[in-house]
């Protein structure tokens, strides 16, 4: 479960940096830092609702954590993607891992209940 979640996390995240990228490429001098702080609070909220069952705050907050710094790893992807692809590629970057994001997600959530 806590794989899933931080798995769905990181990807979730790193979706809204590079969906935001491919929708805003024009305009980005104003919207970076929005863009990955959007992709910071996509990756902790995702992460820390899949890990729902999880008891304990601290576990649940580093998996969180963990999810922000995959979704951070996987942001740095786009900037090759970018040079190499272009605005297509980066559409197709993002979709890519939205598709990652929910079969972890749905994984995750499997496993939720397989545990009960």
């Amino acid at each position: 479960m806590v794989l899933g979640a931080f798995g769905a996390g990181a990807t979730a995240g790193a979706a809204a940096v590079a969906l935001g990228l491919f929708l805003f490429r024009n305009q980005l001098t104003h919207l970076l830092s929005v863009l990955v702080f959007a992709g910071i609070v996509v990756a902790s909220a995702v992460a820390w609702y899949l890990a729902r069952p999880i008891a304990d705050w601290w576990r649940r907050g580093v998996t969180a954590v963990m999810a922000v710094f995959g979704a951070m790893l996987l942001t740095a992807l786009t900037a090759p993607v970018d040079m190499m692809a272009g605005q297509l590629g980066l559409g197709g970057f993002a979709v890519i891992v939205l598709v990652l994001s929910t079969a972890a997600a749905r994984y995750s959530l499997r496993s939720r209940s397989r545990e009960r």
